[in-house]
């Protein structure tokens, strides 16, 4: 992030005409690449950018087959900001979305901001097959920035992973059936710098058990105001994890987090009976210890998971268990 203090070799001002001088104004600029590779084809880079207490003030967005020169700009007030970029490109069959951060920007001083990028984060390439799979989430686990994000398997049952940086990475495979039960397989790999790996996924296990419930609770509907007014209804949701499994926090991830689950139930597998009480079904669950989570999902990115219950669960080989969860609002 470099700065500039506003001032001309001469010593004239040159803010932005709309400008007051007691702001600063923050813009962004991709530097050069080669704007004729295809995979770069219907890309967009996006910045949000949110206040320290969370709070969201916009984002800035660059698409590379525009003027490589094109800058955009946001005006603040002066302060510290949270940053976090999200590279977005293609269409469902070959799409790939990824976010990065939150980075901290100080635009603490007034003044006019540039921020200069590189749209790859790493020349890291993640590369492999996960036959009956649909898209492939990632999620880098060392230490370092936050990474992660999802990639549609494309027409020859590949995935593609790349500009990446270097890490850890835990790869999750999702497998969806007539938007019943999603089946989760997983792999974690550890990649050096600049170096190209392939990771094939083999399919999650199918066993005989089956999982019962109801879910109490009306669902509510979820708004966010900036940059555009949006909302949407919440999504109940019931995830079969690993043992210990903590809290689900946000869904940055594509499938709700399904980074740590083996089987996520939702849609047609989950009947609304009531307005107050939801009844799901889940089959094919391989026998094991288990935590069980029952979540409301904003169905935005980046939200946060405020209602959910979270259920020890033991089955044995041919059983069927029933597990209710309670997310009536208490307020």
């Amino acid at each position: 992030l470099y700065y500039d203090d506003g001032l001309t070799s001469d010593g004239g001002k040159r803010w932005p005409a709309n400008m007051a001088e007691n702001l600063a104004s923050l813009e962004v600029a991709p530097r050069p690449f080669n704007i004729n590779d295809e995979s770069w084809k219907n890309e967009t880079l996006k910045f949000d950018i949110r206040s320290i207490n969370g709070t969201t003030m916009g984002s800035i967005s660059v698409r590379p087959e525009a003027e490589l020169r094109e800058m955009r700009r946001k005006i603040f007030q002066p302060d510290k900001y949270m940053l976090s970029y999200r590279r977005e490109w293609g269409k469902p069959g070959n799409n790939f979305r990824m976010n990065c951060g939150p980075f901290l920007l100080d635009l603490s001083e007034p003044g006019m901001y540039e921020l200069q990028f590189s749209p790859k984060l790493g020349e890291v390439v993640i590369t492999g097959s996960a036959g009956g799979c649909y898209a492939v989430n990632f999620e880098k686990t060392d230490r370092g920035v936050p990474v992660r994000g999802f990639a549609y398997i494309n027409r020859l049952k590949e995935y593609k992973l790349d500009g990446l940086p270097p890490g850890k990475y835990r790869l999750s495979a999702v497998a969806q059936q007539n938007n019943d039960n999603v089946l989760v397989s997983r792999a974690e790999v550890i990649i050096e710098k600049e170096e190209k790996v392939t990771v094939d996924i083999a399919p999650a296990p199918k066993g005989n058990c089956s999982l019962k419930g109801n879910i109490l609770g009306r669902q509510k509907m979820y708004s966010i105001d900036k940059p555009l007014p949006h909302q949407s209804q919440g999504e109940w949701y019931v995830l079969i994890r690993k043992v210990g499994s903590g809290n689900v926090e946000t869904t940055f991830a594509y499938e709700s987090l399904t980074m740590d689950s083996f089987y996520v139930v939702r849609g047609n597998n989950i009947t609304q009976d009531t307005t107050d009480r939801a009844s799901y079904k889940i089959e094919g669950i391989v026998p094991d210890e288990y935590t069980v989570t029952a979540i409301e999902n904003p169905r935005m990115s980046g939200s946060l998971i405020t209602r959910q219950q979270s259920k020890p669960l033991i089955l044995k080989a041919g059983r069927e268990a029933v597990l209710d969860f309670d997310l009536r609002e208490t307020k």
